[in-house]
């Protein structure tokens, strides 16, 4: 599972076609994404961390 979610961050996602055009909205939704998983990410080594002690 931590593998998998770190990977999935560090990865660089595959370069999107005709990016520019894209709405500034969905630029946004993206990025929200991008912080959900990484807070989902913390959240998984902090209990990992917390269920070692």
């Amino acid at each position: 599972l931590k593998n998998t979610k770190l990977d999935a961050i560090s990865r660089p996602q595959d370069p999107m076609p005709c990016d520019c055009i894209l709405p500034p909205c969905y630029l946004i939704k993206a990025m929200e994404l991008d912080m959900e998983t990484m807070q989902e990410s913390l959240e998984v080594q902090l209990a990992l961390t917390q269920g070692t002690n």
